[in-house]
């Protein structure tokens, strides 16, 4: 083991728990079916990791998976690793990627079962690094999810399931890292066009040097309780992110509406002088084709509705499309400080997105004193150095670089 800089902005101090350049300490358990594994030379994701491990599965409807004896800490219970399926991912049920935990839980471990058919859009012959939360992983055994993060890990699994009626399906893997971390990071954000991003959040965020994004629906603009374009033009002017969070629900959308509605919000966006690279799905409904369509067109995150999302940073194929968000309508006040200090104890980043402000909230909606106490709390936390409080686009371009060209 080592410590070395895993890709696309993590820190320092990840540890390459195992480097996948050879095959020493793997062996094959096999899983629910037969297949083999062996080492490739050339060809791997980085100068620094030429070389990578090649699963096959040799018949369809197989779960095949190798393991190795480890002994390190859990750190921060995040993981990293590349990925790549030569094939293509269709042939894919789902990869496998697991620790095994000792001497808290026994016997226990928790386990990353990950749909295939999430990142379908994604996943190819391309290397993709790979991160995921231990929390995110389904419990097996243990008592408590997540787990003690002082438990040692004492087996790693890395694996995949192949599709019914594929056979011989390969899978790559190369570089395996634990105690994924960033600097922390959070991102206040807006949905629905409300006129209190404006009347509201901006004065407040502005007073404690605070820039954020907002993500509005372009039939809203100019109607009542609503941003008109010129208070969308002072925003951005102060250095906020105009985002898009369309209309419809995507998913319901065939694949021209789907293609259509993506060009009508960049083009509202781009039209207009707007930013336009950061979405946020309406309902938090989205699947493979809208990733896809949003990639199609240029989009460079889009955000979720799921707070249990959890990722330490960026990531190629499971972060930049689906991009964790947390509602200021979830909790009281004391829930989203204890959110917070979580993700600071991690290492993470998510981003803290409201809809209307106002006193007393109401559906889907938050209580301004929550709101203010709240930034407050986290303005606390950046002053001692603990937090950045960043855009979108901060925090995306911080990890992936900046967007070159058109």
């Amino acid at each position: 083991m080592a410590r070395a800089a895993p890709p696309l902005g993590y820190q320092q101090n990840a540890l390459l728990v195992d480097d996948l350049q050879s095959l020493s300490g793997w062996s094959n358990t096999g899983g629910n079916g037969s297949g083999s594994f062996e080492l490739v030379q050339g060809g791997g994701p980085t100068p620094e990791l030429p070389n990578f491990i090649r699963l096959t599965a040799d018949a369809g409807g197989t779960q095949f998976r190798i393991k190795k004896d480890v002994s390190f800490p859990l750190f921060n219970g995040h993981f990293g690793f590349w990925i790549r399926v030569p094939g293509g991912a269709s042939k894919v049920n789902a990869f496998r990627f697991f620790p095994w935990l000792s001497p808290h839980f026994g016997s226990g471990y928790y386990q990353l079962n990950w749909n295939a058919s999430d990142f379908l859009d994604q996943l190819g012959a391309r290397w993709q690094f790979v991160t995921y939360r231990i929390a995110q992983m389904n419990a097996v055994n243990p008592a408590t999810n997540p787990p003690d993060l002082s438990a040692k890990v004492s087996n790693i699994y890395i694996g995949f399931d192949s599709l019914a009626g594929e056979d011989n399906v390969q899978v790559d893997f190369a570089g395996v890292w634990a105690g994924v971390r960033q600097r922390p990071k959070l991102i206040f954000s807006f949905d629905d066009s409300n006129d209190t991003d404006y009347t509201v959040a901006f004065p407040y965020l502005a007073a404690r040097g605070i820039k954020a994004t907002t993500y509005q629906i372009r039939d809203r603009i100019g109607t009542a309780g609503r941003l008109t374009e010129p208070q969308l033009e002072e925003l951005q002017q102060a250095g906020w992110i105009i985002g898009s969070h369309g209309g419809p629900d995507l998913t319901t959308l065939s694949a021209q509406e789907l293609d259509n509605e993506i060009a009508a919000a960049k083009d509202w966006n781009r039209t207009r002088g707007f930013s336009w690279e950061h979405y946020a799905y309406p309902l938090g409904k989205h699947n493979e084709a809208t990733a896809k369509a949003l990639r199609k067109k240029g989009f460079r995150t889009a955000r979720l509705v799921d707070s249990t999302f959890r990722c330490a940073a960026l990531g190629g194929a499971n972060q930049a499309l689906r991009w964790p968000g947390y509602g200021s309508s979830q909790s009281d006040l004391a829930g989203h400080k204890a959110f917070l200090d979580d993700v600071i104890r991690h290492g993470e980043f998510y981003e803290y997105y409201s809809h209307r402000i106002q006193p007393g909230g109401g559906a889907g909606h938050v209580d301004t004193a929550i709101w203010q106490g709240f930034v407050d709390y986290a303005v606390e936390q950046k002053d001692k150095g603990l937090l950045d409080i960043v855009t979108t686009k901060e925090a995306h371009d911080g990890i992936a670089g900046p967007r070159t060209g058109a």
